[in-house]
């Protein structure tokens, strides 16, 4: 029979209490929520470090995967630990091998062979205050590489390659389940995705993170946060579980819409101007820039979470979404993620542009190769990193356009669970096993990645979920009767093309080949340039098409005057 003080007491109730009590020994910084991924996560991770059992984790972004394995390292330093309890335990050597679309077999085995050579120069006593740890990161990416990089898993993890002086803890993890081949070597952990009542509580233990008075003042408003997501997404699975569009928003938007919630209500509290009125004004802000970034089929995505908080909390008045004004928001918030702006690429270089030359912001662009040759090299990747960690130290703010190969390896980056040494915050730039290096990220750093709207179904959910999205035109820069100009200008142009060599007969080219910049985009830029510049309406048309003018050849202008 069981001990009586086991009766009446339900199962669940003491591997909580163990989870609850390994995670009350862990900091846990503002806007980390104790919610049921993360204590599950670090208790298993725990068991298995201590143990060196291979564990994998996976899930879909932002169920607190990466995060764990951060705070279980951070936490588990030896007689160096913060806390009593971990001084109980063994210091963690940590060997990190970054997944990529780069990665080989070779750097796999590489990481292996450098974790049990530090293992194996440990003296005996040593051993038992020390554990070596590899900790594969973003295994889902390796597994599809055409490189084939996983095929050594198999026999690193082996029982019996995996024993004595052999014996190290690993840790892989993965937004993709991998093959069975692979997860049967060690404790396979898949984690599901949060129902209702999971995010009601994740949202309001995110906001007691910030301010826990208000909090618990507030608390329907900060679990109907919760709901209002858990709607969203189900809205989505229903009508988008084919196309892809689902996971374009996930836990991580969702989190950051909580964050900016709580903040905006602690900076109006402050301020005297907190009430109902302006309760909802902090959270439809919040919606506006955690949740924008995609058209549907008859609505935007923004349109549609909306839609769904409304019901919850009917606005009376509703007013228009500013993309500009949420983008230069991004900037210079510098608690929020980086920015992630969807746009024409023929004029996505000149928006951006011309944003941060308003905000008299100073930016560099890096643009990256398109060469086969280094899409797939290492040491391109490197070269990379090494350009954009000189920004990280200088705080500068960075555009990232075409380098989809190196994305994966600044993942830590983007995250922005930055480790801190002496008040100063580092990220992981791991390029395989060679390269793993602590880099400075100076508190001004911004980072912007731009994209081709044509390439938006092409990312994947893992790299969008790590940014605050937005999709910018300059039909949102312009008025209606600038862009019924555009659209005239456009029509001109179009006529002038459609006009045969009887008409011109010193035109020997082809004009719609030669108007490389008349696209109607291009012609937003230069009439959006123009208003900026004060040019009256009627000096728009002779503006625009001077610039235009400029790509054709000179004998066309000559030779028609």
């Amino acid at each position: 029979e069981f001990d009586p003080s086991f009766k009446d007491k339900d199962f669940l109730e003491l591997p909580l209490k163990e989870e609850n009590f390994i995670v009350d020994n862990i900091k846990l910084d503002k806007g980390i929520a104790k919610n049921r991924a993360l204590l599950e996560n670090i208790f298993s991770l725990f068991v298995a470090i201590n143990s060196k059992v291979p564990i994998f984790i996976v899930g879909k972004p932002g169920c607190s995967k990466s995060l764990s394995v951060q705070l279980i390292i951070n936490s588990m330093q030896g007689s160096a630990s913060k806390k009593p309890f971990f001084k109980e335990y063994p210091k963690i050597m940590v060997h990190s091998y970054q997944g990529s679309l780069t990665s080989t077999s070779k750097g796999v085995e590489n990481i292996f062979n450098k974790a049990r050579d530090v293992n194996k120069k440990l003296s005996p006593e040593e051993k038992k205050n020390n554990i070596s740890l590899i900790f594969f990161d973003e295994m889902g990416l390796a597994e599809h590489s055409p490189n084939n990089p996983l095929k050594v898993i198999h026999a690193e993890l082996e029982y019996d390659q995996n024993e004595g002086d052999k014996k190290v803890a690993f840790i892989g993890i993965s937004n993709w389940i991998l093959d069975a081949a692979k997860m049967n070597r060690g404790i396979s952990i898949s984690i599901p995705e949060p129902d209702e009542e999971d995010n009601r509580e994740t949202s309001l233990t995110i906001g007691k993170s910030y301010d826990e008075l208000l909090a618990n003042r507030y608390k329907s408003f900060f679990e109907n946060l919760g709901t209002a997501y858990f709607k969203y997404k189900s809205y989505l699975k229903e009508g988008y579980n084919l196309d892809g569009k689902e996971d374009f928003h996930g836990n991580r938007d969702f989190y950051h819409l909580v964050k900016n919630a709580s903040r905006n209500i602690i900076a109006k509290e402050r301020n005297n101007q907190l009430n109902d009125e302006t309760l909802i004004e902090s959270a439809i802000d919040s919606i506006e820039r955690n949740f924008s970034g995609i058209q549907f089929t008859d609505k935007t995505s923004l349109e549609i979470f909306k839609d769904i908080f409304n019901k919850i909390y009917p606005c009376p008045t509703k007013k228009e979404y500013d993309v500009l004004k949420r983008i230069k928001e991004n900037i210079v918030d510098l608690e929020s993620r980086y920015l992630l702006v969807f746009t024409k690429s023929s004029i996505s270089t000149f928006l951006l542009s011309s944003i941060l030359s308003d905000m008299e912001k100073p930016y560099s662009f890096y643009i990256g190769s398109q060469f086969e040759k280094d899409l797939n090299k290492e040491e391109y990747a490197l070269k990379v990193l090494n350009k954009i960690q000189y920004h990280m130290e200088k705080g500068n703010i960075l555009i990232l356009k075409n380098l989809e190969s190196v994305y994966p390896n600044l993942y830590d980056l983007f995250n922005q669970n930055f480790t801190v040494f002496s008040n100063k915050c580092y990220a992981r730039l791991a390029v395989g096993s060679n390269t793993n290096t602590f880099a400075y990220v100076d508190n001004d750093f911004r980072c912007i990645v731009s994209v081709d709207i044509e390439q938006m179904n092409n990312e994947e959910a893992p790299f969008l979920n790590r940014f605050e999205k937005h999709v910018i035109s300059f039909e949102y820069l312009l008025n209606n009767e600038l862009i019924k100009e555009s659209e005239n200008i456009k029509s001109t142009l179009d006529l002038l093309v459609k006009c045969n060599s009887n008409m011109f007969k010193a035109v020997n080219y082809d004009l719609e080949k030669l108007l490389i910049n008349g696209s109607i985009e291009e012609i937003q830029a230069l009439v959006y340039q123009a208003n900026k510049e004060k040019k009256k309406k009627e000096e728009i048309l002779d503006y625009v098409l001077e610039k235009i003018a400029l790509t054709l050849p000179q004998d066309i202008i000559v030779n028609n005057r």
